[in-house]
């Protein structure tokens, strides 16, 4: 390879076969050709790696690295970064497919030095095992703030491209127990780093059955509510089921998430993303989340008291512990609804 490689494009996989095929296609169908592409194996012990080599062959900017077996995304994507070339660095999950002009919409965000991003992040389709779209990102999905980051990974690995040398620079990709991406964007956020984004939904991401997002379970605990009564807690907890309670905090997701963004739309570190023809401008009206969808609350000890706790699928006990701060303090509405819910149930009133 002698021409200027600006994007290196790193792909691990394990045991994928011909399945890989049209995710690696994928890149080869990029509108800019500036790339080299990094397919990692761990450990693979199928055929993957002759599958690989045979369209290496077709392609010299395609190169192919046997590793020993990590069981863990972060080795070969830490491995890749040792070995790539490019001045930027992109991913690609192998069963994961780029649209033809992703690498071309991260050069357009990358393009602005005065902006001073140093990642990017597209849009997304997300598809099921069968190939239809469940869901597909919106304006306000791309919309970014530090909190917003914190709070949510936001961005999967496939969407994501950054300046060489940044993961590096905040103790690289980690072997968690939670989301490693969700912990390396954290890092990443905490480090100051700014990101740029674009509506345009470039990736097609593959959420069957069988994905390792479905094997990775809730390590730590957001507190939601603490009150010195266990059965208290527990009635409220048990009241989470009630259809009219579920309205109520319904409506006050919806109103606790555009006073969140109309808060975070006014910082200096709010981030809109770049339009595309997909998406143009935003809905009017900016509700991004229609209350909690995630694991069930527990009831759980906490300093002498009882707190109504969420499971949280983030990597670290301190980045649970801010998330928590961060979800009481943008979920006011529905704390209320819960705090209404405490003083129902307060031996006092019953």
């Amino acid at each position: 390879m002698t021409n200027p490689v600006t994007f290196s494009v790193i792909c691990p996989t394990y045991n994928r076969s011909v399945r890989i095929l049209p995710t690696l296609r994928s890149v080869l169908a990029q509108t800019v050709g500036d790339w080299e592409l990094l397919v990692l194996s761990d450990g693979s012990d199928d055929d993957t790696v002759e599958v690989v080599s045979a369209l290496a062959q077709t392609d010299d900017r395609i190169r192919v690295f046997e590793l020993e077996r990590s069981g863990h995304p972060s080795g070969p994507r830490q491995e890749g970064l040792r070995r790539a070339r490019g001045s930027h660095i992109a991913y690609l999950d192998h069963d994961d497919v780029w649209r033809p002009d992703h690498l071309a919409w991260l050069r357009t965000l990358f393009a602005d030095e005065a902006d001073g991003a140093d990642w990017a992040a597209t849009g997304y389709r997300a598809v099921d095992d069968s190939g239809a779209v469940v869901r597909s990102s919106a304006w306000w999905d791309m919309c970014w703030h530090p909190e917003l980051q914190i709070l949510d990974p936001l961005f999967e690995p496939s969407r994501v491209a950054h300046r060489r040398g940044l993961p590096e620079s905040v103790g690289g990709w980690v072997v968690t127990s939670g989301l490693e991406d969700w912990d390396l964007w954290f890092r990443l956020t905490q480090a100051g780093h700014r990101v740029r984004t674009t509506t345009a939904r470039t990736v097609s991401v593959f959420e069957g059955a069988g994905t390792r997002r479905y094997g990775v379970g809730p390590r730590h605990l957001a507190n939601l509510l603490v009150t010195p009564d266990a059965r208290v807690a527990k009635r409220i907890r048990d009241a989470l089921s009630d259809p009219e309670v579920g309205r109520a905090l319904k409506e006050a997701s919806r109103e606790d998430s555009r006073r969140r963004m109309a808060r975070l739309g006014a910082s200096p570190l709010y981030v809109a993303p770049l339009a595309s023809a997909e998406v143009p401008e935003p809905d009017p009206d900016p509700v991004i989340a229609d209350g909690y969808r995630g694991p069930q609350p527990v009831i759980v000890p906490h300093r002498g008291q009882f707190a109504l706790a969420v499971p949280v699928y983030c990597s670290t006990a301190a980045h649970a512990e801010r998330l928590g701060e961060l979800l009481r303090s943008h979920a006011t509405a529905q704390v209320q609804v819960l705090r209404g819910l405490e003083q129902r149930f307060s031996p006092a009133a019953l």
